[in-house]
């Protein structure tokens, strides 16, 4: 469905040597249906769908709504970021075949409750079900001019993975583990064997920008500090009103939008 809304084209290398370059333009203003789909995203991050259809038939939708409501941010903690790294990992399941083997948000005491870490580890699984590549994801969103964004995702992918094991790779362990998934088995594979082969890891930076705040001034300061990870994707989106759409679905949630950009 995202397809209806956005295209990804892979910019030609030699632009930047330090990461490579996903370019993601609107085809258009966003239709109902994609912002239903939005929307759904947005609740299916908060609450796994597989308890949602369990609650409905127990409860009824109107129980079952009240508490997908409570799962989602509050009024005093909606971030505007949430869109990015919801959208953002789901533009990378859509568009490029990632597995999303654990939603961060589902494990949230509470709706507002932000979890610290990098933002998603995403999995492509081989023929034989073993991993081929586990994909480090951070994102930030932008509705205003910052050229230090990219900066700030790079520097934080950095921190997160220069920890003997990263914390996202033994959450994402542990939640296999808890719920008796067969992916469980090939994670603990590749995790066994990571010191000595550490070339299945990847790394993605999401930039959602308000298209009027856009500037290449970002991936030009990426490239000068230069960053140590590798291999590097930034896939730099342009979004026009960006604010808008936020508050727009942010609202059918009933949830006002705290800015939470520096």
């Amino acid at each position: 469905m995202l397809n209806q809304w956005l295209q990804a084209a892979q910019r030609p290398s030699g632009g930047f040597t330090r990461f490579g370059v996903t370019d993601v333009t609107e085809l258009g203003v966003p239709s109902d249906a994609v912002k239903d789909h939005l929307y759904e995203l947005l609740q299916v991050s908060a609450v796994d769908p597989g308890f949602l259809s369990d609650l409905a038939n127990r409860l009824g939708w109107e129980k079952t709504s009240a508490i997908v409501s409570q799962r989602l941010p509050s009024n005093s903690s909606a971030r505007r970021g949430r869109f990015g790294e919801v959208v953002g990992v789901n533009m990378l399941h859509q568009f490029d075949g990632y597995v999303i083997p654990i939603e961060k948000a589902h494990f949230s005491i509470t709706g507002g409750q932000s979890q610290p870490s990098t933002d998603a580890v995403l999995l492509r699984i081989g023929g034989n079900g073993a991993i081929s590549e586990v994909c480090f994801v951070e994102s930030k969103l932008r509705t205003r001019a910052d050229g230090m964004a990219g900066v700030e995702g790079i520097r934080q992918l950095e921190a997160d993975y220069a920890k003997e094991i990263p914390d996202m790779l033994t959450f994402t362990a542990s939640r296999l583990y808890e719920r008796g998934d067969p992916l469980y088995y090939s994670f603990m594979e590749y995790m066994s064997s990571r010191d000595e082969e550490q070339r299945r890891d990847t790394f993605r930076l999401l930039l959602f920008y308000d298209a009027s705040a856009w500037s290449e001034k970002c991936l030009a300061n990426i490239e000068d500090d230069e960053p140590a990870l590798s291999p590097v994707t930034v896939h730099a989106a342009r979004i026009t009103d960006l604010p808008g759409l936020v508050s727009d679905l942010f609202g059918r949630c009933g949830m006002q939008v705290i800015d939470d950009e520096p």
